[in-house]
């Protein structure tokens, strides 16, 4: 049985993925001519860059650290993943604000823009994907219940905002739309 930590990770991977894909479909309408929500792509980029930033990546940073401790030739895969974090936060922070400026009626390259969103839902799967199929097993093999403790100790979880308990009214929308 995997450790509930693990689980919460896989889980908002599962989530996040939920909310990329979304997104893609949003810019691929874009590419193809089509109207896009611009509303829908600001909700998903603000919980992109919000709850995913602000809570997810922190707990796995803590996760790392510690398998790092226990797993010094670990260092080497988990390096590069937690460098990423950073800059995944501020790509998706920057295509947050040009997602803002075009609705505030900025002009901006249509193609520049759904390049850029696009290759920030790309790094970020790939992403996942390396946590997913290497660090996660590998914490799940290495670490110890006094471990996770530690890792537990060390971080208050923040309810997800979207696919938590109670969903916050500026993601009601997003909800809907993902379940549709």
């Amino acid at each position: 049985m995997e450790h509930p930590i693990l689980e919460a990770l896989r889980r908002d991977h599962q989530n996040v993925t939920r909310v990329m894909t979304l997104a893609s479909k949003e810019l691929d309408a874009l590419a193809d001519g089509r109207e896009a929500d611009y509303s829908l792509l600001e909700d998903a980029f603000r919980y992109l860059t919000g709850y995913s930033d602000l809570h997810h990546h922190p707990l796995e940073d803590l996760v790392y650290a510690e398998l790092t401790k226990v797993s010094p030739q670990a260092s080497r895969e988990i390096e590069p993943i937690v460098r990423e974090h950073d800059e995944l936060i501020r790509l998706g922070q920057e295509f947050l604000a040009a997602v803002e400026a075009v609705e505030e009626s900025a002009i901006i390259r249509l193609d520049r823009f759904v390049q850029s969103g696009k290759s920030y839902l790309a790094k970020l799967g790939e992403h996942m994907g390396v946590e997913e199929r290497a660090l996660f097993p590998l914490a799940a093999e290495q670490l110890s219940a006094d471990s996770w403790a530690l890792i537990q100790s060390g971080f208050q979880r923040a309810p997800d905002p979207l696919f938590g308990s109670s969903v916050e009214r500026e993601y009601e929308q997003l909800l809907a739309r993902i379940r549709a």
